[in-house]
């Protein structure tokens, strides 16, 4: 460590940063010098502390020698925070008002990529429409210089994470009106389209005292943005690119729902309802999910296992029905938003029931979008294979054939075709299953159902059944979307060798009608492999800017190209260079290899 200035540069280090007016730097110098003739540097910013004159944060910066800056725009600098996210955290002064504030000032080179910097102009939008008390309030977008900082509320309590290994398991008296205060506050950042996305003992503050009989003020409060999470990332997501990143999260890793810790998930309402969930559940019985000691083990345990739900076998059954709808492995099976998940809390902490409106456009976890985790550890799970077949693809040579407009996407053992064509037909569509309630008698209330689809004014709906002939949509890592219309806001997955390899899915395939078969069809004149061949199916249905209705395909087969038969659609017609590829037009269809 370096050793401190002396007593002499420390003042002309505080005189340079103006903290003090040099007319009252010199009568304090003079005070001080009556008392302690010799005091060195540590004893006069000691002394200087002790008297409100300057903060231990800038106590510290002077004695490294360092005159500031102490001023951000209109802001004093009081203490910096500690915050395991990019940019620094600071509790300041608004100079004219005097009013306390939290700058958070973000990082200047994250804020200079166009992308970044739109998201946090949009989030900070969003944040400063929330007026409900229990949540923290953002103000200002500011900029100082090349400084941008985000001006919030001085948000005064303890974080719970700081007292939660003193104090232990809550009872349910102490802890049902906190949760159900801050489940409803999430309830209304979903009305506002808004996911919190770090939910977290660490994010939920509690008052130093509170007159619960005369004061009306909130029994918790709950940061938002931006001083809950990493600002400069939206959606919210683990930074799984960033192990220093990922590891300065700590004990936060025990709320984050077990599907962000797969790379490209982000936050949705369903994950917020997970972490909300396993606040209940760490107050009540003392003990943080799934936490090990480390990030990645805790990040492990809770995809491969789950919520662990042997913590909750003590609590009254209501609440621990609650919990295990909130925490289910499979976002699917959750409740949709906050906004449900607080008139469960309502029910089974015994609150009188209220009225909620839905939610606005928050994130929900969808079929297409969501990887469900397995519970059951000794059998291979689903990610484990898809890492294999995708080991055993790439050692085998790839050929890419793109498509312009629309995406026809057909990829290959080895190869991957790409084919673009004019859209507007209208799509055949599998609805999904309709998830099944786990626990018909629990006397909180259940996830609703996933909506029906209306088809000719009546309502379709399939039952998961192990003798369907396809595959239950809620099981394994998400589908790759690459070579799919951007924006897919349908998507169909299906595994056409298997269903035709019996008569049941043949006849399955024929009930589909004519366009399936005029897509095999094409599918086979355009790769020269049989319908048998055809391992899985992907389809997107998307619009174009002008409206246009767009579908992409993706064929993943088991045989290579046949280039001989392939080649001879594809190829015909005239060709041009496009960033160091070949891009083949024939009529109103491009591809590229």
């Amino acid at each position: 460590m370096a050793e401190p200035v002396s007593s002499a540069e420390f003042w002309k280090l505080l005189l340079k940063s103006r903290l003090l007016e040099p007319e009252d730097a010199s009568t304090l110098r003079r005070e001080l010098e009556q008392h302690t003739p010799q005091a060195d540097a540590v004893v006069t910013a000691t002394w200087l502390g002790k008297r409100g004159r300057i903060t231990s944060w800038q106590a510290r910066q002077l004695l490294k020698g360092r005159s500031g800056p102490f001023y951000l725009g209109d802001y004093l600098l009081l203490e910096q925070q500690k915050t395991p996210y990019r940019g620094r955290v600071f509790s300041a002064r608004h100079q004219a008002s005097g009013r306390d504030v939290t700058l958070v000032v973000l990082e200047t080179e994250a804020c200079d990529d166009s992308a970044t910097w739109e998201a946090v102009v949009q989030a900070t939008q969003q944040a400063t429409a929330i007026s409900d008390p229990v949540v923290s309030q953002t103000w200002a977008l500011e900029q100082a210089g090349r400084r941008r900082m985000i001006v919030c509320e001085a948000v005064e309590g303890t974080p719970l994470s700081e007292r939660f290994a003193d104090v232990g398991p809550r009872g349910l008296a102490d802890v049902r009106e906190m949760v159900f205060a801050v489940t409803r506050a999430v309830a209304e950042l979903h009305r506002h389209g808004i996911v919190h996305g770090a939910i977290s003992l660490h994010t939920i503050l509690e008052p130093a005292a509170r007159n619960t009989a005369a004061d009306d003020a909130p029994p918790v409060r709950l940061l938002q943005f931006p001083l809950a999470g990493e600002p400069h990332v939206h959606p919210p997501r683990l930074p799984l690119d960033n192990q220093r990143q990922l590891e300065a999260l700590g004990q936060r890793v025990c709320f984050v729902a077990p599907e962000l810790a797969t790379p490209g998930c982000t936050a949705t309402a369903t994950s917020d309802v997970y972490s909300l969930g396993c606040v209940l559940a760490a107050l009540l019985t003392g003990s943080l999910p799934n936490w090990d000691g480390t990030v990645s083990g805790t990040l492990a345990r809770a995809q491969q296992q789950g919520f662990p739900s042997t913590t909750t076998a003590g609590l009254p059954t209501e609440v621990a029905a609650a919990i295990a709808y909130m925490t289910a492995s499979d976002p699917l099976e959750r409740y949709p938003s906050a906004v449900d998940a607080a008139a469960a809390v309502a029910a089974c902490c015994g609150f009188p029931e209220f009225p909620l409106d839905p939610p606005a456009t928050a994130p929900i976890a969808t079929e297409a979008s969501t990887p469900q985790v397995s519970t059951e550890p000794s059998a291979p799970s689903a990610a484990s294979r898809r890492r294999r077949r995708t080991a055993a693809a790439r050692s085998r040579r790839f050929q890419t054939i793109g498509l312009g407009l629309l995406a026809v996407a057909v990829a290959i053992a080895g190869g991957v075709w790409l084919i673009s064509r004019p859209g507007g037909e209208e799509p055949v569509v599998v609805a999904p299953p309709t998830p099944v309630d786990k626990d018909k008698n629990a006397e909180v209330p259940a996830p609703p159902d996933a909506p029906k689809d209306e088809v000719a004014g009546r309502p379709q709906q399939l039952l998961d059944d192990d003798s369907l002939p396809w595959a239950s949509p809620t099981t394994g890592l998400p589908p790759s979307l690459a070579y799919l219309p951007p924006g897919s806001q349908l998507i169909l997955l299906a595994r056409p060798a298997a269903l035709l390899a019996d008569e049941e899915g043949q006849r399955f395939v024929q009930a589909l009608g004519p366009r399936v078969e005029e897509l095999f069809t094409e599918a086979e004149d355009l790769t020269g492999i049989s319908r048998t061949q055809f391992e899985e199916l992907r389809i997107g249905w998307s619009t174009t800017a002008a409206g246009a209705a767009t579908a992409g395909f993706v064929l993943v087969c088991e045989q290579p190209l046949d280039t001989s038969a392939a080649t001879a659609r594809w190829s015909q017609g005239s060709s041009r260079e496009q960033d160091g590829e070949t891009v083949y037009e024939a009529g109103d269809v491009q591809y590229w290899q």
